[in-house]
């Protein structure tokens, strides 16, 4: 009843501190994502009663459930046949308030779906930050593999980096693509070259140049070796 409980509050939670920050026209101030129950949430008594009965099917079938699915079973089952209603802001040039269900996020362009993406993680490193009492999220760097390929909107770019500035994300964008417009919007451009090193037969990268803009956070870059492993992702070292 009590971890139910607390996801409904974090769900609420989720959707209030996705606010926007300031400076971004219309958008300022708006929150970017709002999930909510599509009906009134019963009292305690009823809560209990259809979390008991959610128990007891699941006790009925005989299988095995983790934790995180008893869980979403229990809230599905306060919040009833109803279910949720979710829906987000669909970045656009103008940053017209446009509210859109999750559903039709499948048919944006990609530059709308790596920047709502990377918005939606925000929001989950800040909620993270809240529940530990800690008022900067934390979560060091973000490296994304390439964005710019699809994401290279100069309006986005920056409505990616105020956001996640707010919560001290800082943002490594992996890119070989040469968009001047899109690529000098960041502070500290880093170009790397190849440098195998067979010895250890791994394939590493190394800094040949570096173009720096003032003396912020920015200049600082967490991430200071970057290696590929035989596994689909990339390891900082």
């Amino acid at each position: 009843m009590g971890l139910a409980r607390g996801a409904l509050r974090d769900l609420a939670s989720f959707s209030r501190l996705s606010v926007l920050p300031d400076g971004l026209g219309d958008w300022s101030g708006e929150r970017f994502v709002t999930i909510e129950p599509k009906g009134k949430l019963p009292d305690e008594a009823v809560m209990r009663d259809r979390i008991g009965h959610a128990v007891d099917r699941i006790i009925a079938k005989g299988s095995e459930i983790r934790g995180p699915d008893l869980l979403w079973s229990a809230v599905a089952a306060i919040v009833g046949e109803g279910g949720f209603r979710a829906r987000v802001m669909k970045p656009n040039s103008t940053f017209a308030v446009e509210h859109e269900s999750i559903e039709r996020m499948r048919k944006w362009s990609g530059g709308e779906k790596v920047t709502a993406s990377l918005l939606l993680f925000v929001t989950v490193a800040r909620l993270r930050a809240t529940n530990r009492a800690r008022k900067l999220a934390g979560a060091g760097v973000l490296v994304l593999d390439n964005p710019l390929g699809k994401a290279n909107y100069v309006p986005f770019l920056t409505l990616q980096r105020r956001v996640a500035a707010r919560v001290g994300i800082q943002l490594v964008f992996l890119s070989g693509v040469a968009d001047l417009k899109a690529v000098g919007r960041f502070p500290n451009i880093v170009r790397m070259r190849n440098a195998p090193d067979r010895r250890l037969r791994r394939d590493y990268v190394e800094v040949e140049d570096r173009d720096q803009r003032g003396d912020g956070a920015e200049g600082v870059v967490d991430a200071t070796r970057v290696h590929r492993t035989d596994e689909p992702s990339l390891e900082l070292v």
